[in-house]
């Protein structure tokens, strides 16, 4: 898996309350002329790279938004909303959703992580872009 740190909403960030991503993407006013063709998704990835912990049944939402305004303070469309349970980010690996930006993404992307029934006392989530998904893990 090829990844740039330019295409990459959080690396290693630590979540334990309800987070943006550290970074956003710009994909540029013209994201879709002719790059890659309105019919084409670019792939995202989920990484955990350290083990989640909470002092109860704590639960984590990722959700992919993309808007016009780089400050998301209007029109803030949302193409992924993602539930996880503590348990299912209690080990470091790759999360085998297949996620990717859809055709009608908006110039800016960004990642929100919202801890319900936390707080989580430890974690570290990296999201990002990437060519094309590893599919031999």
């Amino acid at each position: 898996m090829i990844l740039d740190k330019e295409n990459m909403l959080s690396w290693k960030q630590a979540v334990t309350t309800t987070a943006n991503s550290t970074n956003v993407i710009d994909l540029g006013p013209n994201h879709w002329a002719n790059a890659s063709g309105k019919d084409k998704e670019i792939p995202l990835f989920i990484d955990i790279n350290e083990a989640f912990t909470a002092g109860g049944a704590a639960t984590l939402n990722v959700k992919i938004q993309s808007s016009n305004a780089e400050a998301f303070g209007s029109g803030v469309k949302t193409h992924h909303s993602l539930d996880f349970a503590l348990a299912d980010l209690s080990a470091v690996g790759r999360l085998p959703q297949s996620l990717a930006l859809p055709p009608d993404v908006l110039r800016y992307v960004r990642a929100v992580y919202t801890v319900g029934t936390g707080p989580m006392t430890a974690g570290q989530i990296s999201v990002g872009v990437t060519a094309s998904r590893q599919t031999n893990y």
